[in-house]
C-alpha cells in the first residue's frame, strides 16, 4: 500500500538524491531504501542490514541473508521480481548487470551512478520490484 502523498515525498528523495556521489557513504541501496520508505511508509533497512559501507560488509550481508546478489538481496525484502514492464512509478527498478538500483518514474528511471542520479529510460531496467 502506498502512503497518501507519496508522490511528493518521492520527489523530496529525488532532490535530495540528486546530485550525490554513489559510493559507500551513499549507495544505490540507501537510495531505494529510501524511495520504498517515502512511497509505502517501510523503513526496509533493518530488514536486509543496511548500512553498508564496504565490500565486506556487502558480503556480509549477503552471507546472513543467504543470497549472491543485489537481486537477491531486494527480492528478500520485497519479493519475487516482475518484468520492468510490470513496474509502476515508485517501484524499486535495476540496471542491467546487477549494479545499480533505482526508481521507476514511468517512462523513465532514475539510478544512482558515479555522480549522481541520472535518468535513463526504462528500457535500462532489467527488472522491477513492487515496492507494496
Amino acid at each position: 500500500m502506498r502512503v497518501i502523498g507519496w508522490e511528493k515525498r518521492l520527489q523530496q528523495v529525488l532532490d535530495a538524491w540528486g546530485d550525490r556521489e554513489h559510493g559507500w557513504q551513499a549507495t544505490c541501496g540507501d537510495f531505494a531504501a529510501e524511495v520504498v520508505e517515502a512511497v509505502a511508509g517501510r523503513d526496509v533497512r533493518p530488514l536486509i542490514g543496511l548500512p553498508v559501507r564496504s565490500a565486506r560488509e556487502v558480503a556480509e550481508l549477503y552471507r546472513h541473508a543467504g543470497v549472491r546478489s543485489l537481486a537477491g538481496a531486494v527480492t528478500k525484502v520485497l519479493g519475487e521480481p516482475r518484468s520492468r514492464l510490470m513496474a509502476r512509478r515508485g517501484d524499486i527498478v535495476e540496471a542491467d548487470g546487477d549494479m545499480a538500483l533505482g526508481v521507476c518514474l514511468g517512462e523513465r528511471a532514475a539510478f544512482l551512478l558515479d555522480r549522481g542520479l541520472v535518468f535513463l529510460p526504462m528500457s535500462a531496467a532489467v527488472r522491477s520490484w513492487s515496492v507494496e
